[in-house]
């Protein structure tokens, strides 16, 4: 069955769903970003970066995949109870990545550089890995922690809650 509507409903209608894009079902990448916690990061060099805050099991998990870009300055940092040793994969990741591991003060303790994506066909077992000790674990852009000259006791400070699990 066809419906048709006046043509000033129809340019209401289309109208509306221009202006106003998340009263339609798809959030504008505007409204995405507000919804995401973030924490300003400030590296040895007194450059500050943006970084997402993954700090329950889910967005721990979920982490950076299926993100299509991860521009210069921004990263995602995963905040745990306590420190422990810990493995991060590639897996569903599409971006080149550092993946740096900080203690419980935000020292660098590890730095797996430029971890590349896995092919779409990469079985479970061939995806790339980085195992470290920590606290946290921020993510970068592949080459930012080079650029930055970060090593083994770097320190990075910010300020986030401790999250019980």
């Amino acid at each position: 069955m066809k419906i048709s509507l006046p043509s000033s409903v129809a340019v209401a209608a289309a109208l509306a769903a221009v202006a106003f894009p998340s009263a339609c079902g798809t959030p504008t990448p505007e409204l995405q970003e507000a919804s995401v916690s973030a924490v300003p990061i400030t590296l040895p060099s007194g450059r500050v970066i943006q970084a997402e805050i993954a700090d329950d099991p889910a967005s721990r998990e979920r982490g950076l995949m299926f993100r299509k870009s991860l521009p210069a300055g921004r990263g995602m940092l995963f905040v745990f109870p306590a420190e422990s040793s810990l493995v991060f994969w590639m897996k569903n990741t599409l971006v080149p990545l550092d993946i740096v591991f900080l203690d419980s003060k935000g020292a660098v303790t590890h730095i797996a550089a430029q971890l590349h994506p896995p092919g779409p066909d990469v079985p479970d077992w061939a995806i790339p890995r980085a195992a470290g000790y920590g606290q946290y674990v921020l993510e970068i852009p592949s080459g930012e922690a080079k650029a930055e000259g970060l090593r083994m006791g770097s320190k990075l400070e910010f300020k986030v809650k401790i999250p019980q699990s």
